[in-house]
Order: structure tokens, then sequence, then C-alpha cells
């Protein structure tokens, strides 16, 4: 088989068993459009991380045998939607030859500095027992689990986002061909701010304008605490007035000071974003959140207690810092790439030599009784002193593998690898998956592994399908149902209109509509519901129109089966040709919808002209192909017409 240069391709799924609609418009948008440029859809499974290992923690397997058995049935049920897809390039992020990659990549990063292990407050997820990065928190719970996430201190591994690369990004992202939605979001995110610094206090403020409240900004909870002399919260301090936005989480008041000759409160937080309070004088010690050491508390005490911080005497310099933080890729779960590196006493933590790689994933025994997998630590000896030491024992976040995943489409060796020509994937994704993967290739560019910025030619956004979701409280946390499986309990249940998902299991199986109406009504129904950026309420009382169609089309050659030969009939070229022109723009400009309402036309057009010029219907079979494979190749076995 030829190589094929041209990529196209859809972000991969969790194998997580089943295919639901979000799914099969997912992967119809890209295999039609892979066949109508006659090139076949790349497939793999994003394998690793929480859901797989809770299933499987469900189900008391294992998680290599759950992930083993749901690979396996949605394979065929990608199969029995007629996807076009290269299966000897098939990926699965939990093969020890594909993890094998990820930790040579960790290590190169490890090495060039661009990774790194620090210990500062970590978002933290109670139910799922791990640490998460903060583009993983929605709303002050984690992502998966929907549980309160809390603020600790722990150690982790860190991929170093220093203020030149930052500025590098978005210079990247605003040249990119990129849906300007998803450029705006990324550039809001990485959020690039301005303002003054005092350099011999390292201290960061966004402007000198009249303020009422004064917050010093840290990152570290133990500094807090220690600075904090008097420990109560806001809500005690001022349960009275309404000037400041109150909230309970590690915002201290210290007291008053006279500043610009006003008596204002002082406060401080480990909040970096301070919209919330009425017109405050923002201070980070931290000068962007990367300065950690350096400070002595001496020197803060000093200045906002004893000396009272006078603005006037004070030199101002401009800096431009960053909102984003560096990004936590550690997870202390099981279900995930091994972290290559080891700890020893006397050496410190330093990377695995990359001739040992893969660090393979420990088997392990489940524990019916337990809610994790526990994993031992492995006891080794130090490649340096040869004293006892262990392999790490967290895991890398299921994002450090997706974000790297496609360069394996075209070879083996990423370093010959290229850009993905078009990536297809969903709105949702476009400060986690999508900012990661242009993280991660911005890296191995600057250290010569990659030779390209940009993981993305173009990238296609598509809208998600929406369905009636249903849930009820219990102990403050949410719990999702299905509409038929109500609480025994009289309990009040709640409905929401939700994108589709398995976790909220509001999912539809496509197999109810593929038995009535068959694969190419769904495939079509899918396409021509919305516009595929737009999101839209799954109807199922609409699917009967494309059902209809398909059989008029199937009817209409049937009554024709001897009509192959040249026989030229009256009827208006020039609007068949329109309409041919039309079609092949609604292909370029993934207007699929507006496609489909064109095929329908056009054939309208051949059946009111009785048209049998074979080779208008050859265009139009040609046409409607991508969208309907099995109704074309039915027509064409039958009716021997020859596409």
């Amino acid at each position: 088989m030829k190589k094929q240069q041209f990529v196209c391709t859809s972000m991969i799924p969790y194998p997580s068993g089943n295919l639901h609609m979000g799914h099969i418009r997912n992967y119809t948008i890209n295999d039609v459009i892979c066949r109508k440029m006659g090139i076949k859809m790349f497939m793999g499974w994003d394998s690793f991380g929480l859901p797989a290992e809770n299933f499987s923690i469900s189900k008391k397997k294992t998680p290599k045998l759950c992930v083993k058995k749901n690979i396996k049935s949605m394979k065929k049920q990608f199969v029995d939607m007629g996807y076009d897809i290269v299966w000897n390039k098939e990926i699965n992020t939990c093969n020890r030859n594909f993890y094998k990659i990820t930790q040579f990549i960790f290590c190169k990063l490890y090495k060039c500095k661009y990774i790194y292990r620090g210990k500062c407050i970590s978002y933290w997820d109670k139910k799922d027992k791990t640490t998460l990065s903060k583009e993983q928190i929605i709303k002050g719970r984690g992502w998966r689990s929907g549980s309160k996430v809390v603020k600790r201190f722990t150690k982790s591994y860190f991929v170093n986002l220093k203020n030149s690369f930052l500025k590098s990004i978005i210079k990247d992202i605003k040249l990119s061909n990129w849906p300007e939605t998803i450029k705006k979001k990324q550039i809001n995110w990485i959020g690039e701010e301005k303002g003054y610094v005092i350099k011999e206090y390292h201290l960061f403020f966004n402007n000198i304008k009249p303020f009422n409240s004064l917050v010093f900004s840290f990152n570290n909870l133990v500094l807090i605490k220690k600075l904090t002399k008097v420990k109560k919260q806001l809500n005690n301090i001022i349960s009275n007035k309404n000037i400041f936005y109150k909230r309970n989480d590690f915002i201290y008041f210290v007291g008053y000071k006279i500043v610009y000759k006003k008596k204002l409160p002082v406060f401080i937080s480990d909040n970096i974003n301070f919209k919330e309070f009425y017109h405050p004088f923002v201070l980070n010690p931290f000068s962007n959140i990367r300065f950690k050491r350096k400070m002595k508390r001496k020197i803060l005490l000093n200045l906002m207690f004893e000396k009272g911080f006078n603005t006037n005497e004070i030199f101002f310099k401009r800096k431009t810092t960053y909102k984003i933080l560096d990004w936590n890729i550690s997870r202390q779960r099981y279900w995930g790439t091994p972290i290559p590196t080891i700890v020893c006493k006397n050496c410190g933590v330093y990377q695995e030599r990359l001739k040992n790689l893969p660090v393979n994933i420990k088997k392990v025994k489940l524990n019916n009784n337990s809610d994790i997998i526990k994993v031992e630590k492995t006891v080794i000896n130090c490649h340096k002193c040869n004293c006892l030491s262990y392999r790490e024992t967290d895991t890398l976040d299921t994002f450090f593998d997706s974000s790297w995943y496609f360069l394996h489409y075209f070879c083996k060796d990423i370093r010959k690898s290229k850009p993905l020509d078009i990536y297809i994937g969903g709105e949702e994704h476009s400060i986690l998956h999508l900012l990661y993967s242009r993280i991660i290739i911005k890296i191995l560019n600057k250290i010569k592994i990659v030779n390209f910025k940009n993981p993305f030619n173009t990238l296609i956004i598509q809208g998600v399908i929406l369905n009636y979701s249903y849930y009820y409280f219990k102990n403050g946390v949410k719990n999702w149902i299905r509409k038929i499986n109500k609480p025994k309990k009289e309990i009040k249940i709640y409905k929401k209109l939700t994108k589709m998902s398995k976790s909220k299991k509001n999912g539809i199986n496509p197999y109810k509509y593929i038995k009535r109406f068959g694969v190419d009504t769904l495939r079509m129904y899918i396409l021509f519901i919305a516009p595929i950026n737009k999101n839209f309420i799954w109807n199922e009382n609409k699917i009967i129109g494309c059902y209809r169609f398909i059989n008029k089309v199937l009817e209409f050659f049937r009554n024709k089966k001897n009509y192959y030969y040249h026989h030229h009939l009256k009827y208006n070229k020039f609007i068949i040709k329109k309409i041919e022109e039309d079609i092949n723009l609604c292909y370029k400009n993934f207007k699929f919808n507006i496609l489909v309402s064109k095929i329908m036309t056009e054939f309208k057009i051949l059946k009111k002209h009785n048209i049998k010029n074979n080779n208008v219907l050859e265009k139009f079979l040609n046409n409607l192909y991508p969208i309907c494979p099995f109704l074309v190749k039915s027509i064409n076995n039958n009716f021997k017409c020859q596409l």
C-alpha cells in the first residue's frame, strides 16, 4: 500500500465500549471528508486515565482487560458504520510501544528543563484521589468526578511555561489557521497581564489606579499561613458590608494600612485573579507565580506591617506576566504512563536511561474493598551511587499522551513526522487537549525533535449533540441517572439539557436507529440536521425525512436498470452544472448540511426530467457516495453503474 501523505483525522475516543451519537457525528464528518478526497481515516484509543481505571474498579477487573474488551466492541461498531479506516496504523496509548515514546518525550523535556519536579499548591480531587491541573477544574469541581476540589501542598511534575515561551505561543496562535473562537479562548486562558514590578521586593501588580483594597497574592499555602497574623476569614470581618466579594478559601484579613492617606484593608490570598474584589491593588510576590524561594518573609513583613507601604517612595518598572500556571502532569493513580524517573536519597530525582525505556506498568491484583488501585514502590539500586532507591509511583496525565499521539500516524520515529493536515474535534477541548498539543509540539520544535510549530494545519470544530440528562443530589454530590432508572426512594429528580456523554448517562445508542433506518440514513441525518460547528438537540422525529429520500433514490435507479446508454433528453444543463459547482464548494468548505440539501435538489431535477444520461447520473452518485456509501455500492452492484 502506498504511504498516505495527506492526513485528516479526528480526536481519538476513550474506549468506553459503546459509541454514542456524539461519536457518530465526529467520525462521520471525518469519513465523508476522507472519502471525497480518496484517502482513508486513521483511528486510535485514548486508553489511559481515570475513566478507564474507575470503570475497571466498578467491574472488578484490571484496566488492561476492560480496555481490550471495549476496544474490540467499538472496532466492530466503527466497521458497522462504514468508516474506511487504516487499521494497521491503529494507535493505543496503553500499548508499551506507544508509551515508550511518551516516556522518551518526557525524558527529553526533563533533560532540557522544560519539565521539573516541584512542591506547591495543587488541586486535589477527593473523589478520584489525584491532583488535577487548573484546566481540569470547572467551577471548583473536578472535570470528571464533579467532586469539589481542595488545595493541598504536594510534590508534582510540571511542564515549565516560561514567559518568553508563552509570548511565542501567543504569536503562533494568532498566526494559525484555526477558528477565531478557539484562538480567543486560548489567548484568554494564557492571560497576558501588563503591569509593574517592584524589583527590590519581588512584587508584581497590574495597576496603579485608585483602589479600595490591598491584596497580596501568593502561590504557597504554607507561606500564606505563616504571614497571616490574624487568621480570620473574610466573611467574619466584613459580614455586614457589601463592598468586598466574600470568599472562604485561603483569603485572610491581615489588618489596615495607610496608603495614599487612605485607611485600606489588607488581605493575603493564593488566588491571582482578583476581579471579584472592589477595585483591588494586587501584588504578586512571585512575579508571575514563578518566584519561589528568593523572597524572605522578613522583607514582606517589614513592607506590610512596619513601613506601611508608601507607593510614592518605590521605584516601578514595567513588566508583562501571564496568568496560566505551569502544567501539572502528575497523577497519583495506577492506570497511566509510568513517569520514568528514579528517586534517590543521595542523588535526588533523575530520569531513567533512554536505553532502559519503556518503564513498564506494574501488574497488580485488585482489592475488591478498595475504590482505588494501590501500587507499591518498586525498589531498585540507584544508577549513580548504587544505594537503594525507588521508581516514581506517579503516572502521567492522559492529556500528556494525547498531546502528541497524532505524530505516530506518519512514522514510528516522531522526528520524521509532520503536522496533521485536517483535525476534527469539539470546542470543549480548546483549553485542554488543543492547548496542550500546541505546547508540547512547540517544545519539541525548540529542542529540535520536530521541524514545525503548529500541530494542525486546519482545525475543524464540531458542535455537540445535546440531550436531556437527569440527576439527583446525595450528600451534596450529583448522581446522574437514566430517565428510566429512577431511585427507589422519593428523591427530587432534576432535568438538564447537556452534551451527550457516558458519565451523564444521556447518550443514545446508534444501533436503535441503524436497525430501523439503516447506516446511510443515520449518516445523512447527522450531517443534514445542523452546520457541523453548531450544537443541536437530538430529535428522532426528523430522521424519517432522510430515510424517505434514500428510498426514493433506490427506487429511481431500480426503475432505470436498463438505461445504461447515452440518451439525451431535454433538460436544463446549466441548472445541473450550477448545482455541481455548489456541491463541490460545499465539500471544500465543509458545509455538509447545505451539501445534503443540494444533493436532494439535484435528485429532484433528475427525477422530474427523467434524466438517463450516464455522465449526469454517475456524477450524482459520486456526490452521494461519501455520505451514503452503502446505498451507492448497492446501486453499483445491483445495477452495474460504474463510479
